[in-house]
């Protein structure tokens, strides 16, 4: 899968690396969504620039808010089934 990082070393001039990343396979208790949109808060550029590092990894992958559709489910899963439509949102 194409994922957009945010890398070790950054500077001004390119924040976000894009890299390939193996296709995740859920867990039992988690689902795999296709993202059809996110969004870029501030704090992600607060920490591609080196500002904000509560909590946040080297090589993240930068999202809060985000919206798509399940294509797998772990087998614990009972909410979700594959084609649901699903947001999630940063609080």
């Amino acid at each position: 899968m194409r994922a957009y990082i945010i890398p070790e070393q950054t500077n001004t001039n390119c924040l976000w690396e894009v890299t390939e990343l193996p296709d995740p396979i859920p867990q039992s208790d988690e689902v795999l969504i296709e993202v059809k949109a996110v969004s870029i808060n501030y704090r992600h550029l607060l920490a591609a620039k080196g500002y904000y590092k509560a909590a946040l990894k080297l090589n993240c992958i930068p999202t809060s808010d985000g919206a798509g559709v399940v294509l797998a489910v772990g087998s614990d899963v009972t909410e979700f089934k594959v084609g649901d439509r699903v947001v999630a949102a940063f609080s």
